[in-house]
């Protein structure tokens, strides 16, 4: 029976977050994964107890300190600081392999500082319109910007905050285990994206 109401209920929040994607509904899933634990508080799945005792307050804490520093970081246009420095290591280099390089790069490591959604949308309208001004294909470009290469903090994605709460994680672990991922993106993504997606 619980496994039941477990499954419905996580079935029921992913299809929330389906919905909500494709704006077929215009209600925040994070109310309805809220509604799915009241769920399963009230068919006794587990205790008002259980469910309290699960909340680390440090880890609330935290996670709260790392939104607002991603609210100051948008706010306070630094992140505007890390795509005109991006910018200008590319000046006018024609090199598409140096250009899409330096994206990946750039933007893996300012998305450690920054919400990476806003980090993709902050340098994916330089790499078209750099794309453009070469009459190269803009899809290896944009595809290199580095933004879900989140592996150095938590920082960029509210997945990797809520997973440090369910693991026990703490913030220098990304850092430890992180930066392996993040080479191995760089050159993957140096050498592959531009034989996927040519660049003329």
């Amino acid at each position: 029976r619980k496994q039941m109401v477990v499954g419905i209920t996580f079935l029921v929040f992913v299809a929330a977050l389906v919905l909500k994607s494709l704006k077929v509904i215009s209600i925040d899933p994070n109310f309805i994964g809220y509604a799915m634990i009241a769920v399963a508080v009230l068919t006794t799945v587990v205790t008002p107890k259980e469910a309290l005792e699960s909340l680390d307050s440090q880890m609330i804490l935290f996670c709260a300190g790392i939104n607002l520093m991603i609210a100051v970081m948008n706010q306070s246009g630094l992140g505007q600081v890390f795509g005109d420095m991006i910018i200008n290591i590319i000046g006018e280099s024609k090199n598409l392999y140096l250009i899409t390089a330096v994206l990946c790069i750039g933007a893996s490591i300012a998305t450690s500082f920054m919400n990476n959604m806003a980090c993709a949308g902050m340098l994916a309208p330089v790499g078209i319109s750099i794309a453009n001004a070469l009459g190269a294909n803009p899809q290896a470009i944009v595809l290199a910007i580095g933004a879900g290469c989140s592996y150095l903090t938590p920082i960029a994605s509210g997945t990797n905050q809520t997973m440090m709460i369910f693991t026990k994680l703490k913030f220098q672990d990304f850092a430890k285990f992180g930066w392996p991922l993040l080479i191995i993106s760089w050159i993957l993504c140096i050498a592959i994206l531009p034989q996927v997606f040519p660049f003329f």
